[in-house]
């Protein structure tokens, strides 16, 4: 700096102290500002002098405005000398943004390696998992950047390879998880702990060996649930940002290796005692138990009894499982029937008032109810079918529906035929469009809007058309049904094609089977996943249509199709299969070896 001011390069100088203070603020993220760094700053560009470096003219400006014209070659080169440049005179801020605007430029031109590494050098995470999504079949390998140093290179690298984990190579699977596990381990003083801040490379290992749990070793797995181990046990309403993955590393541990299926069980039951309240977490742990829970009913029964849902809701699929069942307690019974007066009483309304409720009570009411009998139960669908064609402005009438459908599964043959599809059919008919609070709430999702959120489609007729199939016990409905879906697919929004696939999937197969040509058309992934499975059982299906299911360009496509054909060993199955051991992400190829865990 001292050199820089003899030769009059004021401005030089100037930038590099402002470049020192924002990096002392990055390492060390509580420190207060230097205020004598900052008058010294303010001192020297104050006085005359321009940088000779960057006296050609602005580039990065220059590079920005090309990368808006989509001129991608103008702006790489113009961002690529900014960088050089910037380095080169210490300034460290405008380095950054040229980096961040040149791994865009990048990946626009689909150069997703070098994108990558720009992004991990100035700790960008969302462009690094934009680079992930957008090179899609494409493995980004940034393994060379595990030992990185700075605190937000190691995130960035891990949160790439956390996105691309399932295409990570077998020979790298040891490698990058023995580098996450050093950093998971830091915080219990074992390794050196990385200061606090964003992004945290502690919280990008946790949910990279989420990502990996399921391809580890033994030993490797087994150290995996030691550095968990302590974050399970907790006062009663305690989160830790850890929860999710912490869940999804033990349904995979458990399932992948037996030996460890009772130490994952101790600690998903302690995550319940305290009452875990991550929703992902919550559904990761619901499957864990749903797999090997018929060993833990004595514990899942007492956490039910406090209060669990997901305990309870665990305890209710291993009812309807398991020959014989499991009786419920006296005081499980009680809390159904507290349920079902939440579900059976009106929400009260007054006109020009907006409910805000979303419906996460009343699935979790509809869960605890199927132990009461059959009488109660049905009680609860048609007031839930009442409150979802009510006028009332709420949020929730999607939300009572699929309430209702989840309830009618357990009904039998004669309760579900009493005209419960036919009502389902005839409000999917006559469905009045979105109400008061759709309409009043439709601007939150506006693109110039300060404060945006989006609920979900108001558009609820898959709903309808869900409960339908499901309350569907003869042929004659399950084909009024079908009928009505087919017609309904080519309008509904997303999450509309989502739940019209699994009401496909309630229907008899024989019903269903004949149309997957026409589901292997729609662009919505789980109805051509249906089409998969439906191709798969269905004799007279076309080869060519497996050929080309098993080249569709979603992964979860492919595994719906990988899951039937590791089934089947007929000459139509084995050619499909001949693709699929090929495919470039692990979990299809192991779904194609029969193993279901995936």
């Amino acid at each position: 700096m001292e050199q820089a001011c003899l030769d009059g390069h004021n401005a030089d100088a100037g930038e590099w102290v402002h470049a020192q203070r924002l990096l002392h603020q990055r390492t060390v993220p509580m420190a207060m500002f230097a205020i004598d760094d900052l008058e010294l700053a303010k001192a020297l560009l104050a006085r005359p002098g321009r940088s000779r470096l960057l006296a050609a003219g602005d580039l990065l400006t220059k590079g920005i405005g090309a990368l808006h014209d989509k001129n991608l070659r103008a702006a790489a080169l113009a961002l690529r000398q900014q960088v050089r440049l910037s380095a080169a005179s210490g300034r460290w801020f405008d380095e950054h943004i040229a980096r961040r605007r040149l791994a865009e430029a990048l990946l626009e031109s689909e150069e997703f390696d070098r994108a990558a590494d720009h992004a991990v050098t100035i700790g960008e995470t969302k462009i690094a998992k934009n680079v992930a999504k957008a090179a899609a079949e494409h493995f980004v390998d940034i393994t060379h950047r595990l030992d990185s140093v700075p605190y937000w290179e190691k995130a960035t690298v891990f949160r790439l390879l956390g996105e691309q984990a399932d295409l990570l190579p077998d020979a790298l699977v040891n490698e990058v998880a023995d580098a996450a596990l050093a950093v998971a381990t830091a915080g219990d003083g074992s390794e050196t702990p990385f200061p606090t801040g964003n992004p945290s490379p502690r919280l990008a290992a946790h949910d990279l060996l989420a990502a990996l749990a399921g391809r580890l070793d033994l030993s490797r797995a087994a150290r995996l649930l030691r550095t968990v181990e302590p974050l399970a046990p907790r006062p009663k309403g305690t989160y830790h940002p850890t929860d999710h993955a912490h869940a999804a590393c033990l349904a995979e541990v458990a399932t992948v290796h037996p030996d460890l299926r009772d130490s994952a069980l101790d600690q998903i039951l302690a995550m319940l005692a305290g009452d875990l309240g991550d929703m992902k977490a919550l559904r990761r742990a619901s499957d864990l138990l749903h797999q090997y829970g018929q060993a833990r009913i004595e514990q899942l029964s007492e956490l039910a009894d406090d209060g669990s849902w997901t305990a309870a809701e665990a305890l209710a699929y291993l009812a309807d499982t398991t020959p014989g069942g499991h009786p419920p307690s006296d005081q499980r019974i009680a809390q159904a029937r507290q349920a079902l007066a939440r579900l059976t009483t009106p929400p009260p309304h007054a006109p020009g008032r907006i409910d805000l409720g979303i419906g996460e009570a009343v699935s979790r009411d509809a869960e605890q109810i199927r132990v009461l009998p059959e009488p109660d139960r049905i009680t609860a669908i048609h007031a839930l079918i009442d409150r979802g064609r009510g006028p009332e402005a709420a949020f929730d009438r999607a939300d009572c529906i699929g309430a209702a459908a989840s309830i009618a599964i357990s009904l039998t043959q004669d309760a579900a035929s009493d005209g419960l599809c036919e009502t389902a059919l005839a409000a999917a008919d006559h469905d009045s469009g979105p109400n008061a609070a759709d309409l009043a709430m439709g601007g939150m999702n506006h693109q110039l809007s300060g404060f945006r959120f989006n609920l979900a489609s108001t558009d609820i007729r898959a709903y309808w058309l869900l409960l339908a199939a499901v309350a569907a016990r003869s042929t004659e409905h399950a084909e009024q049904v079908r009928e009505r879906i087919l017609l309904a697919l080519p309008a509904l929004a997303d999450d509309g094609g989502f739940r019209l696939a699994q009401a496909l999937q309630f229907l008899p197969r024989e019903v269903v089977a004949p149309y997957a040509l026409l589901l292997a058309a729609h662009p919505h992934w789980a109805v051509r996943s249906l089409s998969a499975i439906l191709w798969a059982g269905h004799a007279e299906a076309p080869v060519e249509l497996g050929s080309l299911l098993a080249r569709d360009p979603d992964a979860r496509v492919r595994r719906a199709l990988a899951t039937e054909v590791a089934k089947r060993t007929d000459l139509r199955s084995s050619a499909v299969s001949t693709l699929l051991s090929a495919d470039p992400r692990h979990s299809v190829r192991r779904l194609l070896n029969g193993d279901a865990s995936s």
